[in-house]
């Protein structure tokens, strides 16, 4: 009997022991890893073989601090030309306060851009980000276009937006010239662009001097201030106006082409 007894415990005890091992061992297993919800992260999108490398400078690291990963699109990027992937930044935050983080992208083949943003980290360390510009340098041997508005008398050289038909109209105009016979009207002169081109969709006040797009393709010269659903194409200054607006009394006939500088 004493033999049973003392078997029967130590059965108990290597019992209650697994247990208990089991138990330790489940609740680790169940354990979810920690998650970070306070940093912020910014994705910029490059390629293999002159796509843009990017580089971060922030003006004060002693409140905020970065990582950086790559992450290819394709698993076998490695057998590809040119194969994409994306630069992942995270910030994080090391103490309360506010910076500048400067994100530029140099390639040798495309223009250098250079984006801000201000950063803001609160007392519970959550980084905010807010890009505030992006600004464009461009290689000073780069050819440029130049818009041209020609009458028979008058040639003038608008200055085109910097908007997506402005850069539409450009790309047309640089294949083929286009003619357009404009009518008189009491804010300025329209007529048909024989060109579609994307449209803003917003409310704007135009001033005389402005070239817009209403509609899909409707050119307008301003001659008067006028307020409604327009695309902004290009501007004219206060002298090319004056110079352009007796021409197209005598002969509303227009050709508009773009000329690339050297």
């Amino acid at each position: 009997m004493h033999f049973e007894t003392v078997l029967r415990t130590v059965l108990i005890v290597l019992l209650l022991c697994g247990v208990a091992a089991f138990g330790f061992v489940g609740c680790a297993h169940g354990k979810k890893p920690k998650t970070d919800d306070k940093s912020s992260t910014l994705s910029f999108h490059s390629f293999d073989g002159g796509g843009p490398s990017y580089h971060v400078e922030i003006q004060d690291p002693s409140v905020l601090s970065y990582t950086s990963e790559q992450k290819y699109g394709k698993e076998d990027h490695e057998e590809l030309d040119g194969a994409g992937y994306d630069v992942i930044f995270t910030f994080h935050g090391l103490k309360s306060g506010s910076t500048t983080v400067t994100i530029t992208a140099e390639s040798p083949i495309m223009p250098t851009e250079t984006t801000v943003y201000a950063a803001a980290v609160d007392e519970a360390l959550k980084v905010t980000l807010t890009q505030q510009e992006t600004l464009t340098e461009r290689d000073p041997l780069q050819p440029l276009p130049q818009l041209v508005l020609h009458t028979e008398t008058v040639t003038v050289y608008p200055q085109a937006a910097g908007n997506d038909a402005a850069r539409s109209m450009i790309d047309r105009l640089s294949a083929k010239q286009v003619d357009v016979t404009l009518e008189k009207g009491e804010a300025g002169f329209c007529g048909a662009l024989k060109l579609a081109l994307p449209q803003a969709g917003e409310t704007i006040t135009a001033k005389p001097g402005d070239v817009l797009l209403n509609g899909e393709n409707q050119l307008v010269l301003c001659t008067a201030e006028q307020t409604g659903v327009f695309t902004l194409l290009a501007k004219l200054d206060g002298t090319a106006l004056d110079q352009l607006l007796p021409a197209l009394e005598a002969d509303p006939a227009i050709s508009l082409w773009v000329e690339w500088s050297e």
